[in-house]
């Protein structure tokens, strides 16, 4: 998975249930995940599941982490089966923060970079300083990229296997 593809998200979409209604799917998903909204979290799913959307995650720890890779989407009918179409990749909050990061960044470098009457120099010591500082949000980033292809397949067999009903162990 690219950095890229990561923040805008990557196309999911997979079979989770057999002559099974989204509503059924729902219910039994909304059994298995708490609430991500907990502070500490002993279960290694947890996420926000409506009557046909969802939005989980999974959990390494007991933490709760606000850049963990989500699974988002909805539960849709096909042909008597439940399929989900949706995105897997960095979290609304994580895409918010990179762009406010950068723009601040880009306005604080040009306006210590920039000529005014009330200054007589740049100064161009901090010019490492604020590219180091440009790139860290970038780091960050990717700090929550490592091993997103193995959650995403973790996510997606959570899914079918709570979906149709099977133990999830």
């Amino acid at each position: 998975m690219g950095y890229l593809e990561f923040i805008l998200g990557r196309p999911v979409s997979f079979k989770v249930a057999e002559r099974t209604s989204p509503q059924q799917v729902a219910d039994r998903l909304r059994a298995q995940v708490r609430s991500r909204w907990w502070p500490f979290h002993f279960e290694k799913v947890v996420g926000r599941i409506g009557d046909e959307r969802l939005s989980i995650e999974w959990h390494a720890s007991a933490l709760n982490s606000n850049m963990a890779p989500r699974l988002t989407g909805r539960l849709v009918s096909s042909s008597g089966d439940t399929r989900f179409d949706g995105r897997f990749g960095a979290p609304m909050f994580l895409r918010f923060f990179l762009v406010l990061w950068v723009c601040f960044d880009l306005m604080f470098m040009t306006a210590m970079l920039s000529d005014h009457p009330f200054q007589q120099g740049a100064p161009w010591f901090l010019i490492p300083f604020l590219l180091v500082h440009l790139l860290a949000p970038f780091g960050i980033t990717a700090i929550s990229m490592v091993g997103a292809n193995t959650v995403c397949q973790r996510l997606i067999d959570f899914v079918i296997a709570t979906g149709s009903g099977q133990s999830t162990g």
